[in-house]
């Protein structure tokens, strides 16, 4: 081509066309308000004349995002549960219920295995420590007490015996046991410093006091007004009566040891009460007033 023809076109410029027109969608939407066609030639003209633009920032795809907006948030915890139930093994939720299968399976083996076959069964419903009180009440039932605080009711059939029912009463030993001549009420002291009231007829326990001190013996004592329980003190020789109901205040305290009353029982015939204490001293007293009872015909004592 000859240089005459260079003059008269010029000098040719690369991709006219594609220079300038390639603008970001803010930038063209903020140019269409404010600028004139003069202004948006001249631009155009400027921008021939710089060369070509340079590549899109990092910033300018950030804003081409904005502009169409987030992710809807199910399609993002779609996408999670995706990713989750890939992660997961189905092999392992498969090894899970094989396990507790199994376990279920041996647990009910070792159950059945020990089930009774025969006919006729027999279970064992005795004290699991040493037993240290018995009585037998007037209305067909056994009260037994352990060394570990425990009493349980019997009941007395044609058969034999029946279990009824058990308590755990103390914590600790039961020092002492004492049932109501007519069969109705029983009571327990124990090395807690404890008394349990129960209901014999009801097998149920109805009362229970506190106390100041260890007890180590008791005795029910009917009055003409009220049914009374006798307590033998472990540091003293007093004798504290305490009335069914009551409160933990003794109503009487005999004072006719000198050493602690380890013993104490009532004759319901003469209405009087014996009592023994640790020194080998016995000393007898009247339930109506406690104290000695005057002399008369039908008591008699005689040392042998």
């Amino acid at each position: 081509m000859s240089g005459s023809d260079s003059e008269d076109f010029g000098p040719a410029r690369p991709n006219d066309s594609k220079k300038g027109i390639k603008r970001t969608r803010d930038q063209d939407t903020e140019g269409k308000s404010d600028r004139s066609p003069k202004h948006h030639a001249s631009s155009r003209d400027e921008d021939d004349d710089v060369g070509p633009k340079p590549p899109k920032s990092k910033e300018s795809k950030d804003s081409d995002d904005d502009h169409f907006g987030p992710i809807p948030p199910k399609q993002i915890e779609e996408v999670d549960d995706q990713d989750e139930e890939d992660v997961t093994p189905k092999s392992a939720s498969k090894k899970e219920k094989k396990k507790k299968s199994f376990r279920n399976k041996a647990y009910f083996e070792l159950h059945s295995n020990r089930l009774p076959t025969s006919e006729m069964y027999e279970r064992s419903y005795m004290h699991r420590d040493v037993v240290t009180q018995i009585q037998v009440t007037s209305t067909d039932f056994v009260i037994t007490a352990s060394r570990d605080g425990v009493v349980k009711f019997w009941k007395k059939v044609k058969a034999g015996v029946e279990f009824v029912k058990q308590f755990r009463a103390h914590i600790g030993p039961i020092t002492g046991m004492a049932v109501s001549a007519d069969g109705t009420m029983c009571a327990t002291i124990g090395a807690d410093q404890h008394i349990k009231f129960f209901d014999v007829v009801n097998f149920d326990l109805i009362q229970l006091l506190k106390l100041p001190y260890t007890p180590i013996s008791c005795c029910w004592i009917p009055n003409s007004s009220a049914l009374f329980l006798a307590v033998g003190n472990k540091e003293n020789g007093n004798i504290n009566i305490y009335k069914s109901g009551g409160t933990s205040e003794p109503v009487q305290i005999i004072k006719l040891h000198s050493s602690p009353v380890h013993l104490i029982k009532y004759n319901d015939a003469f209405k009087m009460a014996v009592s023994c204490d640790q020194s080998g001293m016995i000393e007898y007293w009247s339930t109506e007033n406690y104290e000695f009872p005057e002399r008369n015909d039908k008591m008699k004592f005689q040392l042998k």
